[in-house]
């Protein structure tokens, strides 16, 4: 019967009766259609189901994945974690030695470090990690380095850089001058104040350091005063290594009794 498809054509259908007089061949016929218009409908189902079934099979894929990032995340933490102790245990007492009374401290002070403040306990026992490596060996050893993540957490905290970096600045630093584990906390303090106060950041501070603190020291010159002057040097624009081997020079300079090494530091306050 003529009609409109769902687009609103014009259609022409025939409809088509089987009788028992209708002919052998055209009963075949119309019956084979029927069994394939049926096979094409199940198939079409089976296609169907197999989209949804994948699709369910995907979404439990990527919930699984999920699940597992979720469980493995903290189990791996978990293990960095002891890494890193093995490596302060290491750091302290030697390859194969250990104090167990110690290390649960050095643990629990990660730990507390970790849960009071924005770094994580990783990160704090990175930070002991150095200190341990840096630290001359003796009986109070562990100690002075739990006594000492304070004072590392500070400057971390002042020059928002890591716990590791202000670590290793400072450990330099001290090792520079001739300093020991007790004046971390002065040496923390000189670097903020200097670092706060001038066109330098602590990073540039260390990267100065590295050239000119031992120059400094042999010349007499102090931490504070050292600081300052690469403070001064800042400035002026010019930081990090820039500063610190020009400040290298002038202190050579000065060890060997030339005249402009003498007025260039008078300029920069150092009589």
């Amino acid at each position: 019967m003529p009609g409109r498809d769902e687009k609103g054509r014009y259609t022409a259908g025939i409809r088509i009766r089987v009788t028992d007089d209708s002919p052998a061949w055209f009963r075949r016929w119309t019956n084979n259609f029927d069994q394939f218009s049926k096979a094409k409908k199940r198939a079409e189902n089976a296609f169907a189901a197999s989209a949804n079934m994948k699709q369910a099979a995907d979404n439990v894929t990527g919930f699984a994945d999920k699940m597992a990032r979720a469980v493995l995340k903290p189990i791996k933490t978990y293990a960095s974690f002891e890494e890193q102790l093995d490596s302060v245990e290491a750091s302290l007492y030697g390859v194969g030695a250990t104090n167990e009374k110690e290390m649960s401290a050095v643990a629990a002070k990660a730990r507390k470090l970790g849960a009071d403040t924005k770094y994580s306990a990783m990160e704090a026992a990175e930070g002991i990690d150095i200190l341990a490596k840096n630290f001359a060996d003796g009986p109070q050893k562990a100690t002075q380095v739990l006594e000492s993540m304070d004072g590392i957490l500070a400057v971390a905290a002042a020059s928002r850089e890591s716990i590791a970096d202000s670590a290793a600045i400072t450990t330099k630093t001290m090792a520079q001058f001739g300093l020991e584990a007790a004046d971390v906390g002065r040496i923390g303090d000189v670097l903020i104040k200097t670092a706060n106060a001038s066109n330098t950041g602590l990073i540039d501070l260390g990267q100065a350091l590295e050239y000119a603190g031992v120059s400094a020291k042999d010349a007499g010159i102090d931490l504070e005063r050292t600081v300052a002057m690469l403070g001064a040097l800042g400035d002026a624009g010019k930081i990090g290594s820039v500063a610190g081997t020009g400040l290298s020079g002038v202190l050579s300079g000065l060890q060997s009794g030339n005249k402009k090494q003498k007025s260039a530091l008078r300029f920069l306050g150092i009589n």
